[in-house]
């Protein structure tokens, strides 16, 4: 079983530092500390992941849930509303492409679905924090995020330094999916991450993909659009919605992605990609597969618990 798929730390950074910006500090991105307010806080859940939502977009929302849980109790209102398209589209992305011809014809590649519309997502917090005074945006802040004078550090494999905070809501709501040893679990996160990163480059070069990504390439001339790679096609569907009108754009943006999708079911090239995956997960993990073991088991139940919370909260939204 390979890796992939997995955004890691750095994918989730992103969505954390809207909530830093939000409130006006720039925190450590981590963790439920703080005195306790007098007042009991509203947690407000907007749109719920879809059904066939990413375990990377689960896991990023229950985050957000428990910790709205914590934040509530120290008095602040929280809301929750789901990922940004770019995170939600598509259950299974893929580094090698996606075969799924059904799921392109729905939704193309998921940018101008109107179930996800294509933008900028909007921080659900924003306007509280703004509403509040200077103190208790701190407050907000130190609550949500900890601090920085007690945090786990770890190194990438490119030397950057990247740091989360032991304390906080953030913090609390990962060691709860995540088996309580939070320092473990980031330094593990942040080396699958680099791992990850290595086995695809490793895959891209592979000369067996190679030959499939030129059949790929073929196939999707032939079906009249042009495209080094299943990522560059994406990203030329992306840069249409800002030179064609929407619907224009959105017909195209299906009609590739279909086209993609034949050709790479066609000429294999996912499951090629997948396959050369596994194969070179095996070699590069060296003499630490158990980490990767551990990772595994660490991921996987804290997926099966936000699979739990999402059912939980649709329950409850529907009166059961």
């Amino acid at each position: 079983m390979g890796i992939r798929g997995t955004r890691g730390t750095r994918g989730r950074c992103a969505v954390l530092a809207a909530l830093a910006v939000a409130a006006g500090l720039n925190a450590g991105l981590a963790g439920c500390g703080g005195p306790p307010a007098p007042a009991h806080g509203k947690l407000t859940l907007g749109q719920l992941p879809a059904a066939e939502a990413s375990s990377d977009h689960l896991l990023q929302w229950s985050e957000l849930v428990l910790a709205g849980r914590c934040m509530t109790d120290r008095g602040f209102d929280f809301a929750v509303d789901a990922a940004p398209p770019d995170v939600e589209a598509g259950a299974d992305d893929s580094p090698y492409g996606r075969d799924d011809v059904a799921w392109a014809a729905q939704h193309g590649y998921g940018i101008g679905d109107p179930a996800a519309p294509a933008g900028e997502h909007a921080d659900p917090n924003h306007a509280y924090v703004e509403a509040l005074s200077t103190r208790r945006q701190q407050e907000f802040t130190a609550a949500l995020f900890g601090t920085r004078d007690d945090a786990v550090t770890t190194k990438t494999v490119d030397g950057l330094t990247l740091s989360t905070n032991r304390t906080g809501c953030l913090a609390d709501a990962r060691r709860a999916l995540y088996g309580g040893d939070l320092d473990r679990w980031f330094r593990l996160d942040v080396w699958v991450d680099d791992l990850n990163q290595l086995i695809v480059a490793r895959v891209h070069a592979d000369p067996g993909y190679q030959q499939a990504l030129a059949a790929w390439r073929e196939c999707l001339q032939a079906k009249g659009f042009s495209a080094a790679d299943p990522q560059s096609a994406r990203a030329d569907v992306l840069e249409s919605y800002r030179r064609l009108p929407t619907e224009q754009a959105r017909d195209r943006e299906r009609a590739e992605a279909v086209a993609d999708a034949e050709c790479a079911a066609q000429h294999r090239l996912v499951a090629i990609g997948d396959q050369l995956h596994r194969a070179v997960t095996s070699e590069v993990v060296g003499d630490r597969r158990n980490d990767l073991d551990d990772y595994r088991k660490l991921r996987s139940g804290a997926v099966a618990q936000a699979v739990q919370l999402l059912a939980d909260v649709r329950a409850h939204s529907n009166g059961g």
